[in-house]
């Protein structure tokens, strides 16, 4: 039971990493698009 619950929060922490991560480089790729339409 213990070691299910340590599981289940590391899976917990690293999809959350990976979700944040996830939006940044969403948000990065989202600016360099705008960066690119304004310069035309």
């Amino acid at each position: 039971m213990t070691a299910l619950a340590v599981v289940a929060v590391v899976l917990l922490v690293v999809l959350a990493l990976l979700s944040s991560l996830w939006g940044l480089g969403f948000y990065a790729v989202w600016k360099a698009f705008c960066g690119i339409f304004q310069d035309r």
